[in-house]
């Protein structure tokens, strides 16, 4: 498997953040959404919350999306694949960015029909370790009508982007640097995101 992990650091050090729609082959993207949907038929998908630890609560005029961690799936082969190419590309990063993460994690994020999240930053007070955001969306003939599509600003509440949730698309940004939310969606909304983290 032959990914452009270059291309994208070069990104990530020229505009602090990257999108592409053919970095992951479409087998594994497959592969993950029948993951996704197999989890969510299970009934293993749990609502997200916000806050840390005991203080953890549902509000969902915040944050309307389920999610299932990876590390929480079980034993998938597409989760493995993902998770082993992801870390490849950590220390890629980790070289091309002298960057210190040590570790990737993420989660299978549905968001049901008429759900949204409102604007947040990854990294905070609250949560220093994340240094990348990553997101690959895993909706089939997405139709620019049914929303959910990832906006993003800079600190200075500028837009930087606004990008629709196509079939493949693969997105991740420096985590301290960049507000975002996602828009409503009128269909169920597949994702998987994850984040390079620190010790």
């Amino acid at each position: 498997m032959n990914l452009n992990f270059t291309k994208v650091a070069e990104d990530l050090i020229n505009y602090g953040w990257h999108s592409s729609l053919d970095f992951f082959p479409n087998s594994l993207l497959e592969e993950l959404r029948s993951t996704l949907l197999d989890l969510n038929e299970n009934e293993l998908f749990r609502p997200a919350k916000i806050g840390k630890g005991i203080k953890q609560k549902r509000v969902t005029e915040i944050r309307g999306d389920w999610i299932k961690w990876l590390s929480e799936a079980g034993d998938y082969p597409s989760t493995k694949i993902y998770l082993e190419i992801m870390n490849e590309f950590r220390l890629v990063l980790n070289r091309q960015l002298l960057m210190a993460a040590t570790e990737f994690e993420a989660h299978f994020a549905i968001y049901p029909k008429d759900t949204f999240y409102k604007k947040h930053l990854d990294r905070h007070n609250n949560n220093p370790h994340r240094l990348i955001t990553t997101t690959l969306y895993l909706n089939k003939d997405y139709q620019e009508e049914q929303g959910g599509s990832l906006v993003v600003e800079d600190l200075k509440q500028n837009h930087i982007v606004t990008l629709n949730p196509h079939w493949g698309r693969f997105v991740c940004f420096i985590s301290s640097d960049f507000p975002h939310e996602v828009k409503t969606t009128t269909v169920k909304r597949y994702s998987l995101t994850g984040w390079m983290r620190s010790s």
